[in-house]
């Protein structure tokens, strides 16, 4: 329950950061892009922990170049939005405060913390004043630098290695592209720019953290089937694609759009769930990359040349064969798994009748 009102503080940090962002210059996709790398970078300390494995306080972390990895998001969103103007002060800003959650995360995992909450109140008030005043980017800039230097001063732990990069070789696609596509959907479905966009984006990370934490706990609960679940979503999200055709432009077909997607990018997550958990690595990566790209294709092909209302239909048809997909694994693997039932039960009627031949003889 601490974990919970802590996450929930944290969320709301991050909301009062959005909408004061404008005020200081910063477009508020940038606070959005922030939180994702920042939850990217613990994601990754999260599955090594997961999987029985401690960073020591004596060692580097291996592949430490992978926890930068996150920063392709910038340069992927910088590509696509027509919206985002990068500079040179916003690109030191977001670089020191990447840099400085990845020595907080870091120094949280070494001392046994990284599943108390509360250290993530931490990251939006440092975003913050980072954003206020350009010294305090310089200082910790410099500050985290040195972190980093004395970090990579230290020895590679030997028991270190492969498994963690197989732990986390999968997620890379989710990690670098997804969050670009959540901002890149909010960049299309703006009111026509009639909505002040710190709202817009505001309205998205609720939605988004809201969807999430639903996608989540059906994955983790597996009560219902999750390919037949992804498929029941994207229904769900053509439907309410196609009332949003005729609505008119403005805050509701926005919000409602904004709706629909997120429940696209459920049928997209479970989909992907189900072929991470039944592939291998190389597999795995090629089938989650895939799930992320075409989202984004859908948008980079639509702008400029649809309508918004349109452009979501163009979105539902990329995003279709990621839950048809994972549907149509499973129906295969579920009819083979009756097959082999139906010859096992064949065979113990055969084993049954022979024996009771055999009693008679």
């Amino acid at each position: 329950m601490k974990s919970l009102f802590f996450l929930l503080v944290s969320g709301v940090f991050w909301l009062i950061l959005v909408q004061l962002a404008p005020h200081f210059g910063v477009p508020s996709q940038i606070i959005s892009l922030a939180r994702s790398g920042y939850i990217a970078i613990f994601s990754i300390y999260m599955m090594v922990e997961l999987r029985g494995a401690k960073y020591s306080s004596q060692h580097r972390p291996s592949h430490i170049y992978l926890y930068l990895l996150p920063l392709l998001s910038l340069a992927l969103l910088s590509l696509y939005s027509s919206d985002l103007s990068l500079n040179a002060s916003l690109l030191s800003m977001l670089g020191c405060f990447y840099i400085s959650a990845f020595a907080i995360i870091n120094f949280r995992s070494e001392r046994g913390y990284i599943r108390n909450a509360g250290w993530d109140l931490l990251a939006p008030p440092i975003l913050f004043f980072l954003i206020v005043n350009p010294l305090l980017t310089i200082i910790g800039g410099l500050i985290s630098i040195i972190y980093l230097a004395r970090l990579l001063s230290r020895p590679l732990n030997p028991d270190a290695g492969q498994s963690h990069l197989d732990s986390f070789v999968v997620q890379l696609p989710s990690i670098c592209i997804a969050p670009v596509v959540l901002i890149a959907l909010r960049d299309v479905f703006d009111g026509g720019g009639l909505i002040d966009r710190s709202h817009i984006e505001s309205f998205g990370l609720v939605v988004n953290g809201v969807g999430a934490a639903i996608w989540t706990a059906m994955v983790m609960r597996n009560t219902f089937p999750l390919d037949r679940a992804a498929l029941a979503l994207w229904i769900l999200g053509f439907l309410g694609t196609m009332i949003n055709f005729v609505l008119p432009v403005g805050i509701l077909s926005s919000a409602g759009a904004i709706l629909i997607a997120e429940s696209f990018r459920g049928a997209v997550w479970l989909g992907t769930t189900i072929g991470l958990a039944n592939l291998t690595r190389g597999k795995g990566f090629s089938a989650n990359l895939i799930a992320t790209v075409l989202p984004l294709s859908a948008l980079w092909l639509s702008k400029g040349h649809f309508s918004a209302s349109m452009t979501l239909f163009i979105y539902a048809a990329f995003v279709f064969p990621i839950p048809f997909a994972a549907w149509t694994l499973m129906r295969v693997r579920r009819k083979s798994t009756a097959l082999l039932d139906n010859s096992a039960c064949q065979f113990d009627d055969a084993s049954t009748s022979i024996s009771v031949f055999e009693q008679k003889s």
